[in-house]
């Protein structure tokens, strides 16, 4: 582990020296933490660093244990960003502000961006006979094989089943037939139990799965970005109508935040640019 890794892994380091920072005369600028470095090269893009520092933190627990132990004391100095993750459908996404987190209008950053015009200037770049209706049709096979783990991740949040998600290999369930892409409920839990330390079963998952998929949450708040990209890159290094197959989540993610340029239409980059002013 690298010392900056380390250090932003550890709140209790964090927190000593951002106060040790603003104990010095010349130091005005203001703090915001972020969850990790990818961040940075995003909110670089609308704020100036000359007045507000950016601090990249390793993940959301790390960024409110921070904020936690610092905002009651600083709070005109310091602030934090977080995707809201399941936040918003639960309910619990204004909570964070007592403590000066601010957190994404929808479910993280990436599916901000997924819903913004940069989704469509990617394709048009990679399609080789674009249309408006590929881009959509792209779009929606995309959200609707998501919502899928996105209601699994729900689950597993809900009920504490411990299900390992980061081991999930995307092409093994994600089927890509006849020019469309859908996904494998069945192949997806048993890869899932298998990768996971669980005593639930696969008739519990696919019972509370039936029962939830019946509330019709916004699927901007259900839908998790990472996912998103890694389906995305299958249709894309499926697709005949895509140039190259080189595709992954990183490369995905990349594009999207080069071709992003709608800050104004949310209101977690509207918040960011008014503490500097």
């Amino acid at each position: 582990m690298s010392l900056l890794k380390h250090f932003s892994s550890d709140p209790n380091a964090v927190i000593n020296d951002f106060r040790m920072s603003v104990s010095h005369p010349q130091y005005e600028r203001i703090t915001l933490y972020v969850e990790g470095q990818s961040d940075i090269m995003l909110f670089r893009n609308i704020v100036n660093e000359d007045i507000i520092k950016l601090i990249p933190l390793e993940g959301k627990k790390n960024v409110i244990d921070v904020m936690k132990g610092l905002y009651s004391d600083y709070s005109d100095r310091v602030y934090a960003v977080c995707d809201a993750d399941f936040d918003h459908i639960k309910g619990e996404a204004q909570t964070h502000l007592a403590y000066g987190v601010l957190v994404t209008d929808y479910h993280d950053i990436e599916i901000m961006m997924l819903f913004s015009s940069a989704f469509t200037k990617i394709i048009n770049q990679k399609a080789i006979n674009n249309n408006i209706d590929f881009s959509n049709k792209m779009l929606t096979e995309v959200i609707s094989a998501c919502e899928v783990i996105g209601t699994l991740r729900l689950i597993n949040l809900d009920n504490n089943f411990g299900l390992r998600f980061k081991a999930l290999t995307f092409s093994d369930f994600i089927v890509f037939e006849n020019k469309c892409l859908s996904i494998n409920i069945n192949i997806l839990l048993d890869k899932l139990l298998a990768s996971s330390s669980t005593s639930v079963n696969k008739q519990t998952l696919i019972n509370l799965y039936d029962q939830y998929s019946s509330s019709n949450y916004d699927n901007k708040q259900l839908c998790c970005g990472h996912d998103c990209s890694n389906v995305l890159a299958v249709y894309l290094r499926e697709s005949d109508n895509i140039q190259g197959n080189r595709f992954n989540r990183d490369r995905v993610e990349k594009d999207l935040m080069l071709a992003f340029d709608e800050h104004s239409k949310y209101s977690i980059f509207n918040s960011i640019i008014q503490l500097a002013s």
